[in-house]
């Protein structure tokens, strides 16, 4: 008995991989040829700016291109274009939406962490040292190099603070947030940790219990405490990620015991509900903070940059933290993003670029969408679809070139139609010979049988 046949589905990052060789042509051609997607100017990049947003690239790894991946993101000065790869609803046709997203800067696959630090932390640090608060912001999702670029900014900052810091001692103290929870990162306590408003002089933020350890003014020093509070940090296994931070991470530097000057906050992993749904519901809680503290960053950062009004910082645990910073006309604060450039994590990159776009205030630049027309290079033109000029090379070329002869006597006008009609008889005609008119005849069934691509049934109409 004939077998049931069902219809085969494929969600959208499978059929990227199975139509990579086309998605990859068409990004190529568009990066050789076009430059940046957006006709629109980027954004103004105010040196005065107390908000600014960047985003970093990861290359892709060997192991990813092993595994059929490829590179769907694409960095112009200031400008990150994301090839998004589409199908349309009958799962064959295919499109890319060149989705274009403007920053203050941005940092491709082949930049140096120094780079990053040069363009975004440098300036802040050295104000912070001059009494004007900093924050420095890691966002992106998990696995996109957010951990090895903290890292790295860190170990920067560690030489420029030992090299700029007066020669008291600096004080580090680190917290993770998760939920409503605050933890230390330094050492174990007993004692919970809660934020406290102090209105004795002047409105200050702390947070009572924290433990500062008192650091040499030696780079090294810091950089080793720093990464052994990130090794205490929650994790948790996603469906992205076996250990996906799920907390947010904040790391103070003072030159005086609670009295932060500079911060680095390595937020939590972002990711997508989808990623998240086999999970337990206290996984779903964390995304769902993450997601909370994400607008509640947006809408400090927008009263920031109009400078008007009190940002709200009590929406979150993280904004209650950091409010002295959000209160102070003086402050720099600094978010960057990491994304990405697997095609199997387009969603997650859009997904980044857009909050990034939120703590920015502005939206996507543009998009352009593009057919994708696969290459068909095995695929030989069925004889009806032929053109006058093609049935001429046909006789030109065939029986090793003893039809040649035959050329003189086609009718003009006798394209692939004309000619597939024709009967034995016709060819005899034509060659002025049976059996050349035979072999002729034959030659043209062969490509109507053994080649026809386009026209499967075709050729059991004309079988002599």
């Amino acid at each position: 008995p004939a077998q049931e046949t069902t219809r085969q589905m494929y969600d959208k990052r499978m059929l990227r991989l199975m139509h990579r060789d086309a998605f990859r042509t068409a990004i190529d051609r568009r990066r050789g040829g076009q430059g940046p997607c957006s006709l629109h100017p980027a954004p103004d990049s105010n040196e005065n700016s107390s908000v600014k947003v960047y985003v970093r690239k990861r290359p892709l790894f060997a192991y990813e291109e092993e595994a059929g991946e490829f590179d769907v993101v694409t960095t112009y000065g200031r400008e990150v274009v994301v090839h998004n790869c589409l199908t349309k609803a009958d799962l064959k046709s295919l499109l890319i939406a060149h989705q274009s997203y403007q920053f203050a800067a941005t940092f491709g696959e082949s930049s140096e962490t120094s780079e990053v630090y040069s363009c975004c932390v440098e300036e802040p640090l050295a104000k912070s040292l001059q009494g004007h608060p900093a924050v420095i912001f890691m966002f992106g999702q998990t696995g996109s190099g957010k951990t090895h670029t903290m890292q790295g900014l860190l170990e920067f900052a560690a030489e420029d603070l030992s090299r700029l810091a007066p020669r008291n001692d600096l004080h580090i103290a680190a917290f993770e947030i998760s939920g409503r929870c605050l933890t230390d990162l330094l050492v174990p306590s007993t004692q919970d940790l809660r934020i406290i408003e102090e209105l004795e002089q002047e409105r200050r933020i702390r947070v009572k219990n924290l433990h500062w350890e008192p650091l040499p003014n030696d780079g090294k020093a810091f950089v080793a405490v720093a990464h052994a509070a990130q090794q205490r940090r929650t994790t948790r296994a996603t469906q992205v990620n076996s250990t996906s931070s799920r907390s947010h991470s904040v790391l103070f530097v003072g030159l005086s015991s609670e009295e932060p000057m500079l911060t680095f906050v390595d937020l939590a992993g972002s990711e997508r509900r989808q990623d998240s749904s086999h999970h337990d519901k206290q996984s779903r809680r964390d995304a769902a903070d993450i997601n909370s503290t994400i607008f509640a960053l947006k809408e400090c950062f927008r009263v920031m940059r109009a400078k008007k009004g009190q940002p709200p910082f009590r929406e979150s645990m993280l904004t209650r933290v950091l409010s002295d910073a959000f209160m102070s006309e003086t402050s720099k604060i600094v978010a960057i993003g990491t994304i990405a450039p697997l095609s199997g994590d387009t969603e997650h990159t859009v997904s980044t670029l857009r909050s990034l776009q939120m703590l920015q205030g502005t939206t996507m630049a543009s998009e352009q969408r593009e057919d994708v027309v696969k290459e068909r290079s095995n695929v030989v033109k069925h004889p009806r679809t032929w053109s006058e000029d093609d049935v001429a090379r046909w006789l030109e070329n065939a029986l090793r070139g003893r039809a040649l002869a035959c050329l003189q006597r086609l009718p003009r006008g006798t394209d692939g139609k004309i000619l597939c009609r024709w009967p034995l008889s016709r060819f005899n005609q034509l060659c002025d010979n049976k059996q050349l008119g035979n072999l002729l005849f034959q030659d043209l069934r062969l490509h109507m049988n053994g080649k026809d691509i386009c026209h499967p049934k075709t050729a059991h109409n004309h079988r002599p």
